[in-house]
């Protein structure tokens, strides 16, 4: 099991910053967490990867994601984090 807790700017396109606080899950078997840990690929659907992101923005056009929830889900790739985050209704 591994217990994220990643703070982190992104910027937009169009130039705005958000400020991302994301506490994850991240877990499978021993043999597939223990390939990740070497860098590895593993198969997705062999790891389970979850994420509660908050987000903080400046930017007046985007001031409504710091008023919802979101979830998310990840993949840990040999060469980078792929995140995919969805605003709960």
């Amino acid at each position: 099991l591994a217990e994220l807790d990643a703070r982190y700017c992104l910027e937009t396109d169009g130039g705005d910053l958000i400020y991302v606080h994301n506490t994850a899950l991240r877990t499978g078997t021993p043999a597939h967490m223990a390939q990740l840990a070497r860098g590895e690929p593993v198969d997705s659907a062999h790891i389970y990867f979850r994420c509660c992101p908050r987000f903080e923005t400046a930017s007046p056009a985007l001031a409504w994601i710091s008023e919802r929830l979101f979830v998310g889900t990840g993949a840990r790739l040999p060469e980078r984090v792929v995140m995919r985050f969805f605003e709960l209704d």
